[in-house]
């Protein structure tokens, strides 16, 4: 999308917003026929059609997020190749590969742990695929499509058989989950599974027994990132206290669902406790609770001797200045290159296709206060108003999962404010509840200006397919999603087939900064080596007996007869090359002697 239209869009958003909170003129544009009549029309429509717009909505899910599912974005990250190794060893020694053991978190890049959840979702892909970029992509992509399959229940169940409709419709339509779908980030299974969750819990107000399982849900989504780690705990105690002091849910099943929550997310509360308090690691009954020597824990930040807010004001500054982009690039309309590029989900990428709903996301929630504080009302309705209710979906059961994600939005903006270090990885938590709040939003617009409602999804619908066109063109992939490098799996098979004793892969696999293992990674998994063979011995040593990390920064490249390097092509250009043949494969290039 060009900064233009996103401009117009979000004024437009924003000015229905405010005419919408307007009685007079609201009641006005309710007394022209012609716009009341349409309106009128255009519901009756909807409502006969909703079956087609399902799925139409449904297919168009679908298509965004499987469509040349390997091929976009370009390459393989270091993350992608990780849930891979990590699945394969989850599957061939039943442990992850760097200890051979179960762990809550795997400490891999020593600036970052990440979450076994993917790698366990992918063993089933891994074992029936082998180790490919589609068996890496596939689960995530499916855990999305599920998400979005679980939040049309949980509008439904909130906002009725339209709040359904139109909130499937934002979510599935969403450029933030559909480029979170197509690449294996493990912080971007949380989104997902908080969905699954909160649908389950929506569904538990009806089916009780379902609780639990709504619980264990948000257990397991405790391994999907460390960000997990501060979000969900404080969130499931709330969630529990209201539950038994409200009575919304019975005792016989509030206490055994946290119970379950807790047993499950045991080995990650463990280790938060053990990196937080400087405490040794130790096992348990089979699980290990590492300590992670080489990495401060962001959950030092309250327990250290400084103020908590000076700590929390790195993500503050960058927030600001993602703010600060924002105004420039979309409203002054600056040239891009003019500014930096901001890091939370590339605002001045794709990400501003969100950010012009965010005053609708605003007044949703107001919306969402309202109806909450009428809710005392509601028991003096008439017995016959109520069964309607109940009938589209709007009945009492609507109170727990709307009070279950206002609580989940306290604790992630607690998250926020006490740790620094967060990035759009962290942040792809809120997305959903971001996208819930918008459906509100949309239906309260919808009901109060004529069309409204129409002209939102329309401009929004517009916006899909603009998207889509430059998400799918040749390099705009790269600009969304830069920890990508299109070219190593063919570079890998191609160096496969030389007769090369020794192949030297570069360490410049920028932004992780643990590169030694970040090339071992993409090392093991372009040429299917066991997981064994990750564990060489010190930096630049030889692994496997035929590979070794080559840092361009202090070494130069030497044409040594059964030698080959597999470059970044930016790496290549500051070395001597001559005596050596070449080919490029994306971003990266091969050199051998002939």
């Amino acid at each position: 999308m060009n900064m233009p239209l996103i401009t117009a869009l979000l004024f437009l958003c924003a000015g229905l917003c405010a005419l919408a909170v307007q009685p007079r003129p609201c009641a006005a544009l309710r007394r022209v026929r012609p716009l009341r009549a349409a309106d009128a029309g255009l519901s009756r429509l909807c409502a006969r059609l909703s079956v087609p717009l399902l799925v139409l909505i449904a297919a168009a899910a679908l298509f965004a997020r499987l469509y040349a599912l390997t091929a976009v974005p370009a390459g393989l990250s270091a993350e992608e190749a990780l849930v891979g190794v990590e699945a394969k060893a989850l599957l061939q020694t039943g442990g992850e590969a760097f200890s051979g053991a179960l762990t809550a978190q795997m400490d891999v890049w020593r600036t970052s742990q990440t979450g076994p959840l993917l790698s366990a979702l992918a063993v089933p892909f891994v074992a029936l695929l082998g180790p490919t970029a589609l068996a890496v992509r596939l689960p995530m992509a499916l855990l999305h499509l599920l998400s979005a399959a679980a939040f049309y229940g949980l509008c439904r169940r909130i906002a009725g058989r339209a709040g359904g409709l139109c909130g499937l419709f934002l979510y599935a339509l969403a450029p933030g989950l559909i480029m979170q779908s197509r690449w294996a980030y493990s912080a971007q299974a949380l989104g997902p599974m908080l969905v699954i969750g909160l649908w389950l819990l929506a569904v538990s107000q009806r089916r009780r027994a379902l609780y639990p399982v709504a619980m264990a849900v948000f257990g397991l989504a405790t391994y999907a990132c460390d960000a997990a780690w501060y979000v969900l705990p404080p969130f499931v105690l709330l969630l529990t206290v209201y539950a038994l002091a409200s009575r919304r849910v019975a005792p016989r099943m509030a206490l055994p669902g946290a119970t379950l929550y807790l047993l499950l997310a045991l080995p990650a509360l463990l280790t938060l406790a053990v990196n937080t308090l400087n405490l040794p690691g130790f096992t348990l009954l089979g699980v290990q609770i590492p300590r992670f020597g080489a990495f401060e824990h962001a959950g030092r930040g309250p327990f250290a001797p400084y103020d908590v807010l000076i700590r929390g004001s790195d993500a503050f500054d960058a927030m600001m200045d993602n703010g600060f982009s924002f105004v420039r690039q979309t409203l002054l309309q600056l040239p891009e290159e003019e500014n930096v590029t901001s890091d939370l989900f590339a605002m001045p990428n794709f990400g501003l296709y969100q950010l012009f709903l965010l005053p609708v996301a605003v007044l949703g929630g107001v919306a969402y206060l309202v109806r909450l504080a009428r809710e005392r009302g509601r028991a003096a309705l008439p017995r016959n108003v109520i069964g309607v209710l109940a009938a589209d979906g709007q009945d009492g059961a609507w109170w727990l999962p709307c009070v279950a994600c206002a609580l989940l939005l306290v604790c992630m903006a607690g998250y926020g404010i006490l740790f620094r270090g967060l990035n759009a990885g962290h942040l792809s938590m809120v997305l959903p509840l971001l996208i819930l709040l918008c459906a509100q939003g949309v239906i309260y617009i919808a009901r109060r200006v004529p069309l409204g409602g129409a002209l939102l999804c329309a401009v929004y619908a517009l916006g899909f397919a603009l998207f889509l066109g430059a998400y799918f063109a040749e390099y705009a992939p790269a600009r969304t999603a830069t920890t990508h490098y299109n070219g190593f799996m063919e570079a890998a098979a191609f160096a496969s087939t030389l007769d090369a004793d020794e192949v030297h892969v570069t360490s410049n696999v920028y932004p992780h900064e643990n590169p030694d293992m970040a090339v071992r990674v993409l090392t093991a998994f372009g040429f299917d080596l066991p997981t064994a063979d990750l564990l060489g011995q010190t930096q630049g040593q030889t692994f496997a007996g035929r590979f070794s990390v080559f840092y361009p920064e202090s070494q130069t490249i030497e044409p040594t007869p059964g030698t080959a390097y597999i470059l970044r092509g930016s790496d290549a250009y500051m070395q001597d090359t001559s005596g050596f043949d070449s080919r490029d494969f994306g971003d990266w290039c091969v050199l051998w002697v002939p």
